[in-house]
């Protein structure tokens, strides 16, 4: 019986991804336009294996009619770098008008404002990878610090104080975190890791019991969720999940928003260029509540630092007060720059513009936008996208 069994090699194997790799090309009956990116910056990319079967001559075998169609096809080169105006993008709006949500964030704000062409990939265009398995360490250091701390300050204590409960139940609130937020630190490969954030997460929680108690704070909620209106002309609503909502003692709320960075002077800088735009955003939805002319303070509490930053006052050893460079409405700032942007868009003209003089920009020189960041030099130039998911499009 061993003749009637076909095992699968390595020719197999490869014959069947490149069948896979042809389909589009194959099921193609008039034009099949393919986009690919050779460089990025001075790097050479590689290519697609799609893009290698179309560049060069392709494979015939006798009898197979795929083969056949790839190897009689015509490949257009097409250029489109745009080394005359790396500004912009524009498009035509009326024949392709932009889909606007109805509910924003303040991740999604802020990259409309600093970043309007990644904003329309993303959300209008939903042009984006929803398969990305790659779970960050950091990030999941936030997630475990996050559940720690809820469960720590919003579970039932009797008469015991907020910082001996904290002491005396974080191994607990930690373990229940790692199983339910932080699996990847249970590898192996982590322990380290995983003793690392164990000892600087106990100081951080205990620092934070420490300055809830000397101000006479009370934790009312964590990952409180809001969705409201703000104010904006268009109508929209903002939503988000606020880390912790307080009172004092005279009643007033609180907002702490809890950051787990490696970047000790981030959200110190944030406030000192008066750019906090997420805590201005939960204010504002909290005054919605309590009225405009209620008294909602905001602060970062900023891990494993384990210290409280804010540009109002609080008191304790693990607190430092930020003077801001100006006093701008950054709600209005906002509601502004969020009108512009849309207009722009809505007008065909998407800027794109990195590591250009911020002067030259026309949303830079609307009165009253929400500024976009900028890197030290002079003048000033807008901070490059490196992060960006899609670089390709726009060098």
């Amino acid at each position: 019986m061993k003749h009637d069994i076909h095992l699968w090699d390595k020719n197999n194997e490869t014959k069947l991804l490149n069948i896979l790799y042809a389909r589009p090309l194959h099921h193609t009956t008039e034009s099949l336009t393919v986009i690919t990116c050779d460089k990025l910056g001075a790097g050479k990319l590689p290519l697609h294996p799609l893009y290698h079967l179309i560049q060069g001559p392709s494979r015939k075998q006798d009898g197979d009619a795929l083969y056949d169609a790839l190897a009689t096809k015509e490949v257009s080169m097409v250029d489109n770098r745009r080394d005359a105006d790396k500004e912009k993008i524009c498009f035509d709006a009326k024949a392709h008008p932009v889909t606007w949500k109805d509910t924003e964030s303040f991740s999604s704000l802020e990259e409309l404002l600093q970043d309007p062409f990644d904003y329309l990939m993303k959300y209008p265009l939903q042009f984006q990878d929803i398969s990305d398995t790659n779970i960050k360490l950091s990030t999941t250091n936030g997630y475990v610090a996050h559940e720690t701390i809820e469960y720590l300050f919003t579970t039932e204590r009797g008469n015991e104080s907020l910082t001996d409960f904290v002491v005396s139940h974080y191994e607990e609130a930690l373990h229940r975190a790692f199983l339910r937020k932080g699996a990847l630190l249970l590898l192996p490969e982590h322990h380290l890791d995983k003793d690392r954030l164990t000892y600087q997460l106990r100081k951080c929680v205990k620092n934070l019991a420490d300055l809830v108690e000397e101000n006479g704070l009370t934790v009312i909620r964590c990952e409180q969720k809001e969705k409201e209106k703000l104010d904006f002309e268009e109508g929209i609503f903002m939503k988000g999940y606020i880390d912790m909502v307080l009172k004092d003692e005279a009643g007033n709320e609180i907002v702490f928003d809890l950051k787990w960075t490696s970047k000790k002077d981030k959200f110190q800088k944030m406030l000192e260029k008066n750019r906090a735009l997420q805590l201005a955003i939960y204010q504002a939805m909290l005054k919605k509540h309590s009225g405009e002319s209620a008294i909602v303070r905001t602060a970062y509490y900023v891990m494993p630092q384990g210290k409280l930053f804010s540009s109002d006052i609080f008191k304790g050893a693990n607190f430092e007060l930020i003077t801001p460079a100006s006093r701008d409405d950054v709600m209005d700032q906002l509601r502004k720059g969020y009108t512009e942007r849309r207009r722009e868009i809505n007008e065909g003209v998407i800027e794109t513009a990195d590591n250009e003089p911020i002067g030259n920009l026309e949303y830079a020189g609307t009165p009253g936008v929400f500024p976009l960041e900028s890197e030290g030099s002079r003048p000033a130039k807008k901070v490059e996208n490196k992060y960006s998911d899609y670089k390709c499009f726009t060098i």
